[in-house]
């Protein structure tokens, strides 16, 4: 086992955020808007009018998000 691969492995973490879809812009991208009503650009797959969990660094669709008020806690 790959002693660097098992550390990346480690501390390579996703950060997530919940938007709302807002419009299908084609070729598997999306307009959303954050939870602070910001408007973002977000790749993957999806269905306008439903929220989902995107990765904050790459703007990559994650998976589907519950139709409840989300907030973040830092810990």
């Amino acid at each position: 086992m790959n002693l660097y691969r098992q550390l990346i492995a480690l501390t390579d973490r996703q950060t997530r955020a919940a938007a709302r879809l807002t419009a299908d812009l084609g070729g598997g991208t999306w307009q959303a808007e954050s939870q602070s009503g910001r408007s973002l650009i977000l790749r993957g797959q999806g269905e306008a009018g439903k929220r989902v969990f995107y990765d904050t660094a790459g703007g990559q669709i994650l998976a589907p998000a519950p139709e409840a008020d989300i907030t973040d806690i830092a810990v």
